[in-house]
């Protein structure tokens, strides 16, 4: 073979190798494997939710994963290709701000997301401790247009107390220990409390300045005491200012609260709120007096000083109510403590023979051995101090009835739970732990009328339906010192009975 064909071929080869190697390189170059994220990292959203969407730019298949139950997916989590994928937001309930992880998996690489989302935030309005202004509109119509039910004898027994309370004259007392000062001021602040709220249905002037002349004279009279420590003073204090928050909430907006009253019931106030705050750190420091560690002490004082916050436009103190570090006991603690799921561990001093908890159980259930005998009397102050509170919260825009604790505490568990004791008036229902104490039941304190603002919260439960309805008590006139006539929260939901 000649040189000159032997350089030809040679030249032939070496094109189709650089050729090959060309092709190569681009076939390489097209099979890369490529993902990339191109929205946001993180993304940011309100509180109130929505739809949010993540841009996956990519060549291969892939999959995501997520690290919160906040977040669904309404399409697909699995893909392969470029895709914009739409991600659903619940809204967050919950006072602080909340991050997630969305996680992009591949072949190739791993790629998080981070969701934040704001925090819930109150929107302090007033009258709103008790009723909003929209709700007592609402009852206003209801009750001027109730027939001869359970609500026409609520409404005639509230005008009836009021206008036995233009009469009353209060008469503080002026002195330190703090159980003296809840059994005197029990009269005074449920007629300052039921005078503001007949104002409210009647516009009888009367009645709303009669209700802040007891305000005035209590708030002047003690504005400057300070109450003996004890385990039970912020407890005693916070119970027995309700009411009388209750009414100035109702009242302080109104034409009839002056200046010189209005800074008398809020120095009152203020004197009060760090009174019963100092009581979450007492029992901390205590090691809750013998790990007494979700009773209902606790509730009463994050509700003491939920319900000031409110009344003053106190944010600090709302704050510490409701969800703070400092607070070793805020709302949402003392949801996820207070409530037993079933097969929790129970107060130590309960008989350990006993039944273990069932779902809604309340943690002051220990006291059918300590109180003796007073187990639902005491559980049934704990639900109702936290649906007290509860309410404070919905009506300024937080609905904490619907929260759920992380292992599904819930306050309408609890309604559920004890409703059938009170229809029954039988202690020895379910796993008989109350046994005994069927003769107190509704007798001191633990009023079948709360489970009229069970139903209005949680209709979709027929065993307080059941307790409603059931002809055990009187609706018309189940009252209690903190709420007065229950009859009135249920009638969103219930106008005709």
């Amino acid at each position: 073979m000649s040189k000159k064909y032997l350089y030809q071929i040679l030249s032939i080869i070496s094109l189709l190798t650089i050729t090959r190697l060309f092709i190569g390189c681009e076939e390489s170059k097209t099979i890369e494997q490529k993902i990339h994220v191109t929205s946001d990292n993180p993304q940011k959203i309100g509180k109130e939710g929505g739809q949010i969407e993540i841009n996956i730019s990519s060549n291969i298949s892939w999959e995501i994963t997520y690290d919160s139950d906040w977040v669904s997916f309404p399409e697909t989590t699995r893909g392969e290709g470029s895709k914009i994928v739409p991600v659903l937001v619940a809204e967050n309930r919950e006072l602080k701000e909340r991050s997630g992880i969305i996680t992009i998996s591949s072949s190739e690489k791993k790629i998080d997301v981070e969701i934040i989302q704001d925090p819930y935030s109150l929107e302090i309005k007033s009258p709103s401790i008790l009723f909003t202004i929209d709700e007592l509109e609402l009852l206003k119509e209801a009750t001027k247009n109730a027939g001869s039910g359970s609500l026409r004898i609520a409404y005639s027994n509230l005008i009836s107390k009021s206008n036995s309370g233009l009469n009353f004259i209060p008469n503080p007392y002026t002195g330190q220990d703090a159980l003296v000062f809840l059994q005197n001021i029990d009269a005074s602040a449920s007629f300052a409390r039921d005078l503001a709220l007949s104002y409210h249905l009647t516009g009888n002037p009367s009645y709303a300045e009669k209700s802040l002349s007891i305000l005035n004279v209590w708030s002047t009279e003690c504005k400057t005491i300070m109450y003996d420590i004890t385990a039970s003073t912020s407890m005693y204090i916070a119970r027995s200012i309700f009411p009388m928050v209750s009414a100035f909430d109702l009242l302080k907006n109104t034409e009839y609260n002056t200046e010189t009253i209005n800074s008398n019931v809020e120095a009152w106030f203020k004197s009060i709120l760090p009174q019963i705050r100092d009581g979450v750190f007492l029992w901390e420091k205590n090691d809750y007096f013998n790990k007494q560690e979700y009773q209902n002490h606790l509730v009463a004082h994050m509700m003491g000083v939920l319900a000031l916050g409110l009344v003053l436009e106190d944010e600090s103190a709302i704050e510490f109510a409701l969800d703070s570090p400092e607070n070793p006991r805020d709302f949402y603690e003392l949801i996820e403590g207070c409530i037993f799921m079933e097969g929790d561990t129970p107060h130590h001093r309960e008989d350990p023979n006993s039944p273990s908890p069932e779902t809604g159980e309340i943690y002051d259930r220990y006291r059918h051995k300590t109180g003796p005998v007073r187990g639902l009397q005491y559980s049934h102050l704990t639900l109702s101090l936290l649906t007290t509170a509860a309410r404070m919260c919905d009506n300024n825009g937080l609905d904490m009835f619907a929260y759920t604790a992380p292992a599904g505490e819930n306050i309408g568990l609890s309604f559920q739970y004890y409703s059938d004791f009170y229809r029954l008036m039988d202690s020895c229902i379910k796993t008989r732990f109350y046994c005994g104490e069927t003769d107190r039941i509704g007798k001191a304190g633990d009023d079948h009328g709360l489970f009229e603002i069970g139903m209005r919260y949680y209709p979709e439960y027929n065993e307080i339906k059941q307790l409603v309805h059931s002809g055990v008590y009187n609706r018309g006139t189940n009252y209690s010192s903190i709420h007065g006539f229950y009859r009135f929260y249920s009638v969103p939901i219930d106008s005709e009975n």
